[in-house]
């Protein structure tokens, strides 16, 4: 004799209420993922190269360039931002000269802080390029170990973005002896999640770019090459000039992309050379790119968290349960 479980109009609410009672439980863990996903402040660490060939203009931008991409942060909800400068080349004032075989060669002048403590940082480093220091701290410089120790800083997890931005107009000094070489940091900072923006003296080109073609001004990790005044296209990263002793491409472009491309989470190469530029439409629009590329890395903050489940959740388990109720009834 048939049963109640084998009529096909109550089969087919047991169905329709296990469909419904799986979606709502999807859709609370979807809500709780997206909560959990999004970042609502950043910690970012500047990295610069302090040798004397480094120019005032370069600290200027650093300064006022971060405060005003803090501000925009903020307008967009992302407001536990902190911010910090550590330096590199053949001299630390902390420890002490620097040479290949004994490569002490950067400090932390500022550990990770407010946006006012990071601006007014800028006026007391004493640096050949910041016009408070007439020695000059230059010809070893090795990047790889600022940026080792840089990531350190990062302590606090969950929904911050870890950037650190990366300033150099020259290749690596690799040091004689054995220190933080390409894979080491290349683990570090993707192991730590580290969004990583390179500024560097290189051409960032367009796809089929001929010599009286504009370059570009930057280039990001999904290999859009941003020129001024022109919509964004394919492009790729030379040494200035075909330069084969020049490194700085294996050095910190490859770094850059292929921390990028293992975490996922975005990375850029800039040319220096527009930053320095005597055109201030040049200088603005670069400016501008590496701000909304900043923006786009890190995201809008997410919208508050609903301490209960979405008005779709809730309608999608109160049909759950008015199908169960109905099944339990025949």
């Amino acid at each position: 004799m048939p049963t109640l479980r084998d009529n096909p109009t109550t089969t087919a609410r047991n169905g329709i209420a296990r469909i419904i009672a799986a979606m709502a439980f999807v859709a609370c863990i979807f809500v709780g993922q997206l909560n959990a996903d999004a970042a609502n402040g950043v910690d970012l660490l500047v990295v610069f190269d302090e040798s004397g060939s480094m120019e005032d203009g370069d600290f200027t931008w650093l300064r006022d360039t971060v405060g005003q991409l803090d501000t925009e942060l903020q307008g967009q909800g992302v407001n536990d931002n902190r911010y910090g400068l550590m330096s590199f080349g053949m001299f630390s004032a902390l420890y002490g000269s620097s040479t290949p075989e004994n490569p002490v060669d950067h400090e932390l002048y500022l550990g990770l802080s407010s946006i006012g403590d990071y601006t007014a940082r800028f006026d007391t480093i004493p640096n050949p390029g910041f016009g408070n220091d007439p020695e000059t701290r230059g010809d070893y410089e090795d990047g790889y170990a600022a940026l080792h120790d840089g990531a350190m800083l990062f302590d606090r997890d969950g929904s911050i973005a870890r950037v650190i931005v990366f300033i150099t107009d020259e290749d690596r000094d690799k040091p004689e002896t054995d220190g933080v070489d390409y894979d080491t940091i290349r683990n570090k900072l993707v192991n730590d999640n580290v969004i990583l923006n390179s500024i560097l003296r290189v051409d960032l080109l367009p796809d089929g770019f001929v010599d009286g073609d504009s370059q570009a001004l930057a280039l990001d990790s999904e290999g859009n090459a941003y020129v001024r005044d022109e919509d964004p296209t394919t492009g790729f990263a030379s040494t200035v000039d075909g330069d084969d002793a020049d490194t700085t491409v294996e050095d910190y472009v490859d770094l850059t992309f292929d921390v990028a491309t293992a975490t996922g989470l975005g990375g850029a190469v800039f040319d220096i050379r527009a930053l320095r530029s005597d055109a201030g439409d040049v200088l603005d629009a670069f400016t501008r790119q590496f701000i909304d590329i900043k923006l786009d890395e890190i995201g809008p903050a997410p919208a508050p968290e609903v301490p209960a489940p979405s008005s779709v959740t809730s309608g999608l388990l109160l049909l759950g349960y008015v199908a169960w109720r109905t099944r339990r009834r025949e």
